[in-house]
């Protein structure tokens, strides 16, 4: 088992079991984070399963800094392709595009800073990569069902 999947347990088993909506929404994305790093460990063993070059680097890319505002070119670049190919990578191996993969990101590094941070809505929105409070505020509840604010509380 890979380091990062322990790790990833370990971020889950520490969550409080409160039935509260964030707490869920946390377990959610970071089940959905677990999922996506078995089966790259999974696959990992067979060359056929693997996951393209191109499209581990721009998770990399991402994961590393989820607040950056990237653009496809950039992203593409960075995975050594162009950028309707790395779509096409993005679905046909994870299911879902490189931009859905980044928003799922923000969304999670943001309800865990509103769980355990103090800093404003408004910097957790600016650190992960929110054009505004605004805009945080409109996703997180999109996404939720509930204000950051309320999140907080």
């Amino acid at each position: 088992m890979s380091s990062t999947l322990i790790s990833l347990f370990s971020c889950a088993l520490a969550i409080d079991d409160d039935e509260d909506e964030l707490s869920k929404d946390i377990r959610n994305s970071l089940g959905r984070t677990v999922f996506l790093e078995y089966l790259r460990c999974a696959s990992a063993g067979h060359s056929h399963g693997v996951l393209p070059r191109g499209v581990r680097s721009v998770k990399r890319m991402i994961d590393r800094d989820p607040g950056r505002r990237w653009t496809l070119a950039e992203l593409a670049e960075g995975g050594g392709t162009t950028s309707g190919h790395l779509i096409h990578l993005f679905k046909e191996h994870l299911g879902f595009t490189p931009f859905e993969y980044l928003w799922d990101q923000r969304h999670a590094r943001a309800l865990i800073m509103l769980k355990t941070s103090t800093l404003s809505i408004e910097q957790i929105a600016y650190r992960t990569g929110f054009q505004s409070s605004a805009h945080f505020s409109r996703a997180v509840k999109k996404r939720s069902g509930q204000s950051p604010k309320s999140l907080r509380s």
